[in-house]
């Protein structure tokens, strides 16, 4: 067996959340783990093969839409090599990709992988000197690269904002985009999952242990749950509310996203202002450290 739909992304788009709600559906299935990073990491492809990947879709043959959802499957950028294994490997597949605000998604990205420690750059420096946090938000360029090699009828394209308003209709969607039944309704779908508040970020002995223990992550992955929870307590501090923008960096990131934004929106059918770029413009004059607050227009 092989999966035969991928979300692809955006990272801290409610990709996670989406993907736990398809498969609640009885004719979806899901590998487990959701994010198989197979095809992005050179080391997962490489080492652990076709077979492997197989196999996490053991026991879905009686499912009509069998699904992925490694969401940095759309940073290109920083991952070249997931598209053509897909095209190599699926070339039949459909693709669901979720776009938010690139400026929130942004800050919420920072979040999650500053939590990890995959990230240890203060906000602002690791908005311009990481490319993945803002290339993952220029959803035009990734899309035009997969409708390179799928067609149009074959790729969705969903808003974080409609499926946090209406996660009914969004899910409506996506199963009728599947080929299941679109009138099977998720008890308890429009519940958050997965959001960014209660990160915790590294201390500096965390980061100490990641480098010099050989095995860290294989030893922390062993480890019971509730001992696993108690160490991260101890060996990482919470994140308090959202990253503060410095108004050159906030003025340069909206500068990377205009463009592209307006032509994904424009595509997709959007007002040019659903997602407002130009609150930043007027907030960001000589007003150090704000922190902006994003809306969209329906």
């Amino acid at each position: 067996m092989r999966p035969n739909f991928l979300v692809i992304g955006a990272p801290k788009a409610a990709t996670t959340s989406l993907c736990h709600q398809l498969g609640r559906h009885p004719e979806v299935f899901f590998s487990k783990p959701k994010e198989t990073f197979f095809f992005c990491y050179d080391h997962v492809y490489e080492k652990k093969g076709w077979a492997w990947f197989e196999s996490l879709f053991d026991g879905a043959e009686d499912y009509k839409a069998v699904g992925e959802g490694s969401t940095i499957n759309a940073n290109l950028g920083t991952y070249p090599n997931a598209l053509p294994r897909i095209v190599e490997h699926l070339p039949g597949c459909k693709i669901i990709y979720i776009a938010r605000e690139p400026i929130q998604r942004v800050e919420s990205y920072w979040i999650e992988l500053h939590s990890q420690g995959t990230i240890t750059l203060p906000f602002n420096r690791a908005v311009r000197e990481d490319p993945q946090l803002i290339d993952t938000s220029l959803y035009w360029k990734q899309l035009s690269a997969y409708r390179e090699h799928f067609s149009d009828d074959r790729i969705l394209l969903l808003f974080f904002e409609d499926f946090k308003q209406d996660t009914h209709a969004v899910l409506e969607r996506c199963f009728a985009f599947l080929g299941v039944d679109p009138s099977i309704k998720i008890e308890g779908a429009d519940k958050p999952r997965y959001v960014s508040e209660g990160k915790r970020s590294d201390l500096v002995v965390t980061n100490v242990l990641r480098k010099c223990v050989p095995g860290f992550y294989a030893i922390r992955d062993a480890m019971p749950r509730p001992i696993r929870e108690g160490a991260k307590k101890l060996l990482k501090k919470p994140i308090e509310g959202r990253p503060e923008w410095d108004p050159a960096t906030l003025a340069w990131a909206v500068e990377q996203v205009r463009a592209d934004s307006a032509a994904f929106l424009e595509y997709c059918g959007k007002p040019t202002d659903y997602w407002d770029l130009e609150q930043y413009s007027v907030k960001t004059s000589g007003r150090a450290g704000f922190q902006p607050a994003v809306t969209t227009k329906p």
